[in-house]
C-alpha cells in the first residue's frame, strides 16, 4: 500500500509534500500551518512521525529548512489558536477559508498526507478531514477519492 511505502521510503514524504505545498502562494503561510497542524492534531495528539511530516511540510512551505524548535514554536502557536477556538469550529472556519481561496482539494491533499504518515488515516482524524473538506465546499465522494489518490 502507499501507505506503508510512505512509511519504509523516507525520501517519499518530502518528495510528496513539497509540491502540493507549492500550489499554495506564499502569503498564504498561516493557512498552511493551521492546516498541517490541523491535521496532525486530529486525533488529539501530535505524536514524532507526524512532527516529522510537519517539520518538512513547513520546510516545504518556507522553501528552507528550519530548526525543529522552529516548528514546534510555529505548530505550537497554530494549536494554542485551534484549541482556543475548539476544534470542530477551527476545521469548519479553516475549511471555509481553504474554499474560498479554491485550495479546498489542494488542502485535504496536504492533510491526508501528514496524517497518514503517523499509521494511516483514523476515523477521528477522516471525520475531522471530512469537516474541513465539506466546509470547503467539496462533497463527501471528492473527499473519499482525494484521501484515496493521496494514502
Amino acid at each position: 500500500s502507499s501507505t506503508l511505502r510512505a512509511m519504509t521510503d523516507p525520501t517519499s514524504l518530502p518528495e510528496r509534500l513539497t509540491p502540493l505545498i507549492a500550489t499554495f502562494k506564499k502569503d498564504d503561510l498561516e493557512i498552511i500551518i493551521s492546516l498541517v497542524a490541523m491535521a496532525a492534531l486530529a486525533d488529539g495528539k501530535i505524536d514524532q512521525a507526524e512532527l516529522d511530516a510537519l517539520k518538512e511540510a513547513l520546510e516545504a512551505a518556507f522553501a528552507s529548512p528550519l530548526s525543529l524548535m522552529v516548528v514546534k514554536t510555529l505548530v505550537g502557536d497554530a494549536v494554542s489558536r485551534i484549541r482556543a477556538a475548539g476544534e470542530d469550529t477551527f476545521a469548519k472556519e479553516l475549511g471555509r477559508e481553504l474554499g474560498e481561496k479554491k485550495m479546498g482539494e489542494d488542502g485535504l491533499r496536504v492533510a491526508f498526507t501528514i496524517t497518514a504518515a503517523s499509521n494511516g488515516v483514523s476515523d477521528v482524524e477522516r471525520a475531522r478531514l471530512t469537516m474541513i473538506g465539506i466546509a470547503a465546499g467539496l462533497t463527501e465522494e471528492a473527499i473519499l477519492a482525494i484521501e484515496r489518490e493521496v494514502v
